[in-house]
């Protein structure tokens, strides 16, 4: 793991892990490596296209309670984020969208925020 952090060149990463062979987590850790939050899910709309290459950090919005720390893992302090990419939280549902159009959805099944000394996932 700790290489996998060490390409991540001080980056936010996201681990997606799978259940049965599909889609079944996803961990958030910050630019130190940190595992901040844990969250299960289950695909609801598989993606029909792929994003374009950006070099913006996503929009994330939405009335979930996560939407603060996903922001401070996922987006530095002094960046502005782009309309191009977007995350919308909202109650247990995962929307990524590129501009107007959804890429895919997810239902959150549960999620575990990270203390300091805890072992993620």
């Amino acid at each position: 793991m700790g290489e996998v952090l060490s390409l991540s060149h001080d980056n936010p990463l996201i681990i997606v892990g799978e259940y049965h062979g599909n889609p079944g987590s996803l961990a958030f850790y910050d630019r130190e490596g940190f595992c901040a939050l844990s969250i299960y899910i289950t695909v609801l709309e598989a993606p029909s296209n792929y994003p374009k290459r950006s070099k913006s950090f996503p929009l994330i919005d939405g009335d979930n309670e996560l939407v603060p720390l996903i922001n401070d893992i996922v987006v530095p302090e002094d960046s502005i984020s782009s309309n191009l990419l977007s995350l919308i939280i909202s109650g247990n549902q995962l929307d990524f969208k590129e501009g107007e159009n959804e890429l895919f959805s997810l239902r959150m099944k549960s999620y575990k925020v990270f203390e300091v000394d805890e072992e993620c996932c």
